[in-house]
């Protein structure tokens, strides 16, 4: 299990957009459907953040402290050559505010 870890600041804006992983898969679509706090603070004002008609989940940081860690869920599909994979996939990236 890779580990996931993005730095933000407070006031930060951002976007998870899903891709394959292999550049060779060009047929496949990533759509993230939801990210969901599972553990540690909570960046967001809201426990899941949904995703937008295009596989897009937007964030904003509206809280925390200086090197504190929080840990997500984030649920994507995988659509190939326009079918469907029937399984929804989780990876669990984790989310730390910068220290200054």
């Amino acid at each position: 299990n890779r580990d996931f870890t993005t730095e933000v600041e407070v006031g930060d804006y951002i976007v998870w957009q899903g891709k394959p992983k292999d550049s060779g898969r060009k047929n496949d679509t990533v759509i993230i459907t939801s990210i969901i706090h599972q553990a540690g603070p909570n960046f967001f004002p809201q426990d899941t953040l949904e995703g937008d008609n295009q596989g897009r989940v937007p964030g904003y940081i509206d809280s925390g402290k200086e090197q504190e860690v929080s840990k997500y869920n984030l649920q994507f599909e995988v659509i190939n050559n326009g079918v469907k994979i029937n399984e929804t996939f989780v990876i669990d990236p984790k989310i730390r505010i910068k220290k200054r």
